[in-house]
């Protein structure tokens, strides 16, 4: 079947917020029977701000450079700074923002804390209370988000959630396998890494308090439903149990018999 030319052209001009070079090379009738060919060099164009804002919830200044004016830094600032007076943006930390749906008050808006905490750092992965919050296996709400990352920074208040940067377990970073135990989860349209079930229990167990406590992880525990029981002997065996909780979980020593 011959692609005709101008069906070709008109097609790709309908495609929104590509720009479009398109080259038209005829083959050798020996080898294709004059059958034509289509090449088509097709080129990402910057995508306009208010689309931009549709499609992203929460962004870094990386972000917007690199889809609205790429390599232009001061010209995504200007723009950024033009729709926060229109109360379309919120500046949420620094090289963060929010975009703001319509018809809601920007000073009163407050973005979700799991997108922030992602964008703030990209290579982070969301760990402990947060984590079980995302997996859906929570028991209560927690006034703080922990991000293990291996760049750290000062924590973020953010409506009275405060997300804190930790590094990754030693063991783990030691042995360059801080991802053991991490998974995609979907949060409002954007992916985000958590640590998964097995590697939170042993999280928290760790570090009690960074989930709320033993007895908030005990019963966060129980709406994980299914454990990977290959994986969670995986993750203890990179993180063994720390002293303390060998001594708390320690099986009681058999009493003498009696005479």
């Amino acid at each position: 079947m011959t692609m005709r030319p101008t069906t070709t052209r008109s097609w790709l001009r309908q495609l929104p917020g590509w720009s479009v070079r398109v080259k038209l090379a005829a083959t050798s009738r020996s080898s294709m029977r004059g059958v034509g060919t289509v090449r088509r060099d097709v080129k990402l164009a910057p995508m306009g701000t208010a689309t931009f804002l549709e499609t992203r919830r929460v962004f870094s200044l990386r972000d917007a450079v690199a889809a609205l004016s790429p390599g232009q830094r001061k010209g995504t600032l200007d723009r950024l700074q033009y729709f926060a007076k229109q109360g379309r943006v919120k500046s949420v930390a620094y090289g963060v923002y929010a975009s703001v749906p319509a018809g809601v008050d920007a000073r009163r808006f407050q973005p979700d804390r799991y997108l922030v905490a992602a964008a703030l750092r990209p290579d982070g992965v969301i760990s402990h209370h947060a984590a079980l919050e995302l997996l859906g296996a929570a028991h209560s709400d927690w006034s703080a988000c922990t991000v293990l990352t291996r760049r750290r920074r000062r924590p973020v208040a953010l409506d009275g959630v405060t997300i804190q940067f930790l590094t990754p377990p030693a063991m783990l970073a030691r042995r360059h396998r801080e991802n053991l135990g991490v998974r995609p989860v979907d949060r409002l349209g954007q992916t985000l890494r958590v640590t998964g079930p097995e590697r939170t229990l042993v999280d928290g167990f760790w570090q009690p308090g960074l989930v709320g406590g033993l007895s908030e992880l005990v019963e966060s525990a129980a709406g994980f439903g299914i454990l990977d029981l290959d994986l969670l002997r995986e993750v203890l065996k990179a993180c063994p149990p720390s002293p303390w909780l060998r001594r708390t979980c320690r099986p009681p020593s058999p009493r003498a018999p009696e005479d």
